[in-house]
Formats: structure tokens, sequence, C-alpha cells
């Protein structure tokens, strides 16, 4: 039998054991946050890329203004209504927490909220900076920051409670979805496409003469951007463990990692090849969005699904962002860099994919209940549905505020040069009308340049 100071020691010993791992899981948790965070540039480098050069500048304020907003929304309202209490209105909102006020106890010592608030802030960003990309090119600064502010705010919010916030309806129901291909990527993937309906295209986007001015500018842009959010794309999913305090967190952690590498890289092969069929040429940019459609939808079954499973959803999703890109462009709606194909749409298969390819079993072999196929379109539903119709109303508000897009004129000067006090650097489009687009009839070529005139003219005024 033990004596009392052998017990005493033991008891110590299992307290500083468990404190040790709750200092790994923090730590583990912190590391994915910055990986997410760091998806910040990639998705810069990546809007930048598939713009015009004149507008370069435009693009990183409102993606440099996304992570500042981001973070006074997610801390004075975005937390509360996420992580609130939402007992007292069935899960659809909480109704504490605002300004920060459950991160520390009464004592003011750290609660584990503050690990929580950390990491989803992350998430908060990244859902209002895939909206930047969809309307890049004529949505007023002013304006976009009133979105984003709102993003971060409420729609990401409210959408979370419901389904992460702990007494959220739909998670009540079942709703599945381990790092938010329908949460975060659905919800600004469809914020996206409202807001290239409500603002309209770029001015000359869709006539044919003016047509090759507005191809990708900076293709080493696109893809280290895309290297970069596949790299981020790791605390993402891995990250969504929550912690790294037990077997069955290393296990969910390495199967997510597995799966990601999987549906990104087969994603990138069938967006390669589909634009080969099409056009007889590969093409970087459709072999990227392939990747990130592929990451987009594995991201909500990343630890439930066999590895077999991701290899379809990865290609299934890259085959879905390249017909929804053909048809947006077919309807002449203008999405820069495919916002809504590859965030709306392979979100949401990912989102389904749960119920099709659901293993059935947790990452330790026991049995567990699979996610049916209704709750899931439901929850799909309730996010297009709430997330297209409140971003239907903001964007008409900044329209009706004027705010909206910018003047005709403006975006045939230039954003950057109209708008901003430093432009991205000395054009050399001239040349690369004539190198790159041979094809050019010469009035093409002369119209960009009299256009390139005008915008140093109208630089120096």
């Amino acid at each position: 039998q033990l004596d009392e100071a052998t017990i005493a020691a033991l008891e110590l010993r299992l307290d500083e054991l468990e404190r040790g791992s709750i200092a790994s899981s923090y730590l583990w948790v912190m590391l994915c946050t910055s990986l997410i965070f760091l998806m910040q540039a990639g998705f810069a480098l990546l809007e930048c890329g598939c713009c015009r050069q004149r507008s370069v500048s435009s693009i990183l304020t409102k993606n440099i203004m996304d992570a500042i907003v981001g973070v006074v929304s997610w801390y004075v309202v975005g937390w509360g209504l996420a992580f609130g209490d939402s007992t007292g209105n069935s899960g659809w909102a909480g109704m504490d927490g605002f300004v920060g006020g459950n991160l520390l106890d009464a004592q003011g010592a750290v609660t584990d909220n503050m690990l929580l608030y950390f990491f989803q802030w992350s998430f908060c960003s990244v859902s209002a900076t895939i909206v930047s990309g969809g309307v890049a090119e004529r949505l007023s600064l002013q304006g976009y920051l009133m979105y984003s502010a709102l993003m971060a705010a409420a729609i990401y919010p409210v959408i979370v409670c419901w389904t992460w916030g702990g007494n959220g309806w739909l998670s009540a129901l079942g709703y599945s979805d381990f790092a938010g291909s329908g949460v975060v990527h659905v919800t600004g993937g469809v914020s996206a496409l409202v807001g290239t309906l409500v603002i309209g295209p770029r001015e000359g986007r869709f006539a044919c003469a003016d047509a090759w001015e507005f191809s990708p500018h900076n293709v080493p842009f696109i893809s280290l951007g895309t290297l970069i959010l596949w790299f981020g794309w790791y605390g993402f999913n891995c990250g969504s463990t929550g912690g790294m305090g037990s077997a069955s967190d290393g296990y969910s952690a390495v199967i997510a990692g597995v799966n990601t590498t999987i549906a990104g890289g087969m994603g990138g092969l069938m967006g390669l090849f589909l634009h080969f069929v099409r056009s007889g040429k590969f093409d970087v940019p459709a072999t990227c969005n392939g990747i990130l459609g592929g990451l987009v939808g594995i991201t909500a079954g990343c630890a439930m699904v066999t590895p077999a499973a991701a290899v379809v959803i990865g290609l299934v999703g890259s085959v879905l962002v390249d017909i929804a890109t053909v048809i947006l462009e077919q309807l002449s709606i203008d999405d820069p860099v495919g916002a809504f194909p590859v965030h709306g749409v392979a979100g949401g298969w990912g989102v389904l994919a749960v119920a099709i390819f659901d293993r059935g079993h947790d990452v330790m072999g026991e049995p567990v209940g699979s996610a049916a196929f209704d709750v899931q379109l439901l929850g799909l539903t309730a996010i297009v549905c709430f997330s297209s119709i409140v971003s239907f109303v903001a964007f008409k508000l900044i329209t009706f505020a004027g705010f909206g897009g910018t003047k005709t004129l403006a975006q045939k000067l230039g954003i950057d040069g109209h708008h901003r006090s430093a432009t991205a650097g000395n054009s050399s489009a001239a040349y690369a009308a004539l190198v790159c687009y041979p094809q050019s009839s010469l009035g093409a070529v002369a119209r960009w340049f009299h256009l390139e005139l005008g915008a140093r003219a109208g630089g120096r005024s």
C-alpha cells in the first residue's frame, strides 16, 4: 500500500503530465492558426496575378484591410455571435461574449475560449478574403471595407453558431463539416457571386475587342499564391482537430493531411487535363484552380473519408470548378479569380461528399454514425440562403449609399492611379501586348496604347 508521500508525488506527476498535454495542444493549434493566417498572403498573390497590373495596389490594400477589419469585427461582435450562449434562441445566434467578454474568467485567468477565439479568427478572415477576389477591380475600397466588416461581424459568425457553436440547430441535427467546406468556403463563395451580380462586370470585360486585356497578368504570382494556400491548408484541415492531446487527435490530423494532399494533387491534375482537352494547351491558372477546387472539396470530410475517397472528391471538385467557370463566362458574370466556382461550387460538393463517402468509423476504428445526406443538404441550403440574402441586401445598400462599383473612367485609367497614392510599379503591359498577344489586331493594341497613355496622364494630373 502506497504511503501519503508517494501518492502526493504521483498526483504531482499526473498534474505535470496534464499540463504538458495542454501546452502541446495549445502549441499545435497556435502553429496551425499561423499557417492559416499565412493564407492571406496566398490569396493576395493569387488575386494580384489574376487581375490587371493597374489594380494590384487596390487588391493588396483590400487584402491587408481584411485582416485588420477582421480583427476588430471578430473581437467586438463576431466571437459573441459565433460562440456565445445560444440556448435561449435554439442555437441561432450567440448572445454573450461580445468585446471578448468571456476570454478571461472572473479572476482574470485565461480560459480555453482564448485558444478557440484565436483559431476561429483566422477562419473568419479567410471567409471574408474570398469575397475580395470575386469583386476585384471595381468595388470601391470604402464599400468593400463595409462589407468585410459585416462578413466578420455577422454573416460568418451566425453560420458558425449554427454548426460549430456547441448548441447550434444544424449541429443538433447532425450536420458534419470538419474544417469548413460549407461554413467557410460556401459562405465566402456564394457571397462573392452575389457581389459580382450586384456590382456588375468590369468595364469592357466581355467586349470581344478588349477581352485579352483581362487575361491574368502575372502567372508566377498565381502559382506562388496557390502553393502558399496549399501549404496553409494543412493548418486549416489538420488544425481542426482542436488540439493534440490524445492519440485520436494525432490520427485525425495525419489522415486529414494525407487526404488534403491527395485531393489537391488530383484536383490539379484534372484541371490541367480538362483545359488541355478543351484548348490543346496547358494552362497554369486552370491547374491552380483545379488544385484549389480539390482542396476546398476535401475540407469538410478530410478526417472522415478514406484516401481512395479523397481521390474521387478531388477529381470531381476540379471538374465542377471547370464547369462552373465556363458557365459564368457564358453568362457574362465577371468573377476574376473564380471565387464562386472554387469556393462556392467545390465547397458545396465537399459538404455533400461527407454523406456519400463517410467511412462510418472514427480514427481509432470504432463505429460512429455517418452524416445523413438530407441533413447535409439542409445545412448547405441554409448556408447558401442566409449568406446570399444578407450579402444581397448589404451590397445593394452599399451601392445605394454611393460606395459600390467604381466609375467607368476610374476602371479605364486603373483603380491604382485613380484612388491610390502609389501604384504597383511601372507598367510593361505594352511590351506584353506586343509579345504575348501577336494575334491581336493593330486596332486592339492601339486602343490599349491610348488607354495606357490616359492612365499615365490621369495619374499625374
